[in-house]
């Protein structure tokens, strides 16, 4: 038995500002941010915990109405001969800012702040008997 696997990719180098997407800044951060972080949860006995959401854009709900059109080979009953996105893509300029206020909003409800400076790095204060 044969097994094909397919990931489906936005062409985003095709975007047209201010037609195809609005706002795509997310935040990131600096290596000397991270080694400082480090540095710190060491000196002060810190518990330090971080995660990766493989699939992370995969999982994010667009906030704007995209369209894409049908990938080749793809035959479909569609009088338009395209897909509407009701989530992110992989190389989709919209991709990393929906997942970003996707994730902060999470994090925040469970009581994680977010440091003025850095946007994406988020602190939350357990104190244990």
């Amino acid at each position: 038995m044969t097994k094909y696997k397919a990931r489906l990719v936005a062409r985003g180098f095709e975007h047209i500002y201010g037609k195809n997407f609005d706002e795509t800044y997310s935040p990131v951060t600096r290596m000397s941010s991270l080694r400082l972080l480090f540095a710190l949860s060491m000196q002060f006995i810190l518990d330090l915990q971080q995660m990766d959401v493989k699939t992370a854009f995969l999982n994010t709900k667009l906030a704007e109405e995209v369209y894409i059109d049908l990938p080749q080979g793809v035959q479909i009953e569609n009088p338009y001969n395209c897909l509407k996105l009701n989530r992110a893509l992989y190389d989709l300029k919209q991709s990393s800012r929906a997942w970003y206020e996707d994730i902060q909003k999470s994090l925040q409800s469970r009581n994680f702040k977010c440091m003025q400076n850095k946007n994406c790095l988020f602190l939350k204060h357990v104190y244990i008997r």
